[in-house]
């Protein structure tokens, strides 16, 4: 099979790691011929030498796709498409903005126009709504025109899927951690760099005078491994700290892996809020999260493991990498009580109610101070991350599927 496999639009986000692990493992089938249009987050993670010479890259930026964009795409993705004459396109997350002659595999990653029911679409305010309906249907427009058949993470959104597409051509393969966390010793660490102390390794309070204070207790690190988005309700951070410092819990610590200019826009802003609303003092809810800017996928797993937990208060998925990560890493999670969350962590993570700092703080608490509440939540993830496809079993289901639409193309496609 002559594959194409279409990174050239991908730019940041989760959907990376899942097209650098898909690439990596498909160097355990030599029979096909592999073409990668490689976009610049891939192209930042790539060094050729590593592919054997079934594997053939082609570099392409397209820069902020805007609608303006996409007549090049079509012209320069076109020209590729004629001089290698594929089989099947695939890309593990869409839409492509692309109008292929070879049928397209699309992975669908886009949460909140299946999850209409999400907390942040109830409280945008009228200028994000309108801007929300119309991406909406622009997206969804470029998915039916250009996909074959589409990639699902789990059955919920398979099922929302085919409603939204109105297709049936729709296949679960479940996301999970990455190949890199299998070895991840070789990997430097992080936040080591930072002028911090130790982390506690699942610090609990026993027979302190005063159990929340950062004099009793060593550091416990929160990783909040994702780039900003809206949705992922990265404000929220701020008035946690500032919860948790006014409960005694200042040895609490945040770290994020935004870009430092969204880092300064955005949480900037949340702190400026928390003083001019007398929360609390922004310097010191500030020294409450740490920033080290983006992170490449091989260094991921160092990162975890010197951190003590994840906090995750994202309001709408289609699935996130990070739940198993942290279960193949034995970490206790925090994340919000809603539907994707709990369809993925099940009794693996503690959870509170979206958008609500003091409720975050509670089970943070919680986490904390309930004796064998940690070491509970790193076994059940243990055995839950058992449920997901491993990253070999992703590639393996994803080549299928490829061959599948490659040499039974949908009518019309």
């Amino acid at each position: 099979m002559k594959l194409v496999i279409n990174t050239s639009h991908q730019r940041f986000g989760g959907g990376v790691q899942v097209a650098w692990s898909f690439m990596n493992e498909c160097r355990k089938y030599p029979e096909h011929e592999y073409h990668v249009w490689v976009g610049p987050a891939i192209a930042a993670l790539l060094d050729e030498r590593d592919f054997p010479e079934n594997f053939h890259f082609y570099r392409a930026d397209f820069g902020v796709i805007r609608l303006r964009t996409i007549r090049r795409i079509q012209r320069e993705l076109s020209r590729l498409e004629a001089r290698i004459r594929p089989d099947v396109i695939v890309s593990t997350t869409g839409p492509t903005y692309f109008r292929s002659q070879a049928p397209q595999v699309i992975g669908y990653n886009l949460p909140l126009y299946i999850y209409p029911e999400s907390p942040y679409l109830r409280d945008i305010s009228l200028y994000r709504w309108v801007r929300y309906r119309i991406k909406k249907l622009l997206h969804l427009y470029f998915f039916r025109r250009d996909g074959a058949a589409f990639l699902a993470q789990t059955e919920d959104v398979n099922m929302r899927v085919r409603k939204a597409l109105k297709t049936e051509r729709v296949f679960t393969v479940s996301n999970t951690y990455s190949h890199v966390y299998e070895d991840w010793n070789k990997y430097p660490p992080k936040v080591r760099e930072l002028d911090v102390h130790e982390p506690g390794m699942h610090a609990q309070a026993k027979g302190d005078s005063d159990p929340g204070s950062a004099s009793h207790q060593p550091e416990f690190r929160f990783l909040t491994l994702t780039a900003y988005y809206l949705h992922k309700n990265l404000e929220i951070l701020p008035e946690v700290v500032a919860e948790l410092r006014a409960r005694g819990f200042g040895h609490v610590r945040f770290v994020t892996t935004m870009k430092q200019e969204d880092f300064d826009y955005y949480l900037g802003s949340a702190r400026k809020g928390l003083k001019d609303g007398g929360i609390g003092d922004a310097g010191i809810v500030g020294a409450g999260i740490v920033n080290i800017g983006p992170v490449k996928p091989e260094e991921c797993p160092s990162l975890y493991a010197e951190c003590d937990g994840l906090f995750l208060p994202t309001l709408a998925e289609c699935f996130s990498a990070a739940y198993p990560e942290a279960m193949v890493m034995e970490k206790p999670i925090v994340t919000t009580d809603l539907g994707f969350a709990r369809s993925i962590c099940g009794d693996a993570a503690v959870y509170y109610e979206p958008k609500v700092a003091v409720s975050a703080a509670d089970a943070i608490v919680r986490l904390l101070t309930e004796p064998g509440l940690q070491e509970t939540l790193i076994e059940n993830g243990k055995r839950r991350v058992k449920r997901f496809d491993s990253a070999a079993d992703r590639a393996r289901k994803i080549l299928e599927v490829c061959e599948q639409v490659a040499y039974q193309p949908e009518e019309g496609k």
